[in-house]
């Protein structure tokens, strides 16, 4: 009998995967940033005392991204050549094969 629902993922197919979210995470964090930076010099006395700073939530949203981006560059560079990696639900969503858990 076979328990449970897992999928079976190359050592390759895994790294190049693990490498390409590390991308766009990067090009994420660089993208808020810019947005940041954009903010910070348009803004003003109109920004003063509002709860919402957007400038620090786009430099927040960078930051999420960049540990994101070094998260799965740290998986990548650990990945074992020549290995099969079993994945369950949770690891599936953790790392971004699939969108989130059903």
């Amino acid at each position: 009998m076979i328990e449970g629902f897992k999928l079976d993922f190359p050592s390759e197919e895994l790294k190049t995967h693990l490498e390409k979210r590390s991308a766009f995470h990067a090009e994420k964090e660089s993208q808020y940033r810019r947005q940041a930076a954009g903010v910070r010099d348009v803004k003003g006395e109109d920004f003063q005392g509002q709860t919402v700073d957007p400038e620090h939530a786009l430099s927040q949203r960078a930051n999420d991204h960049a540990s994101k981006r070094d998260f799965f560059a740290l998986l990548a560079d650990h990945v074992v050549p020549l290995e099969i990696y079993r994945l369950g639900n949770t690891e599936l969503v953790l790392l971004e094969l699939i969108s989130r858990g059903y």
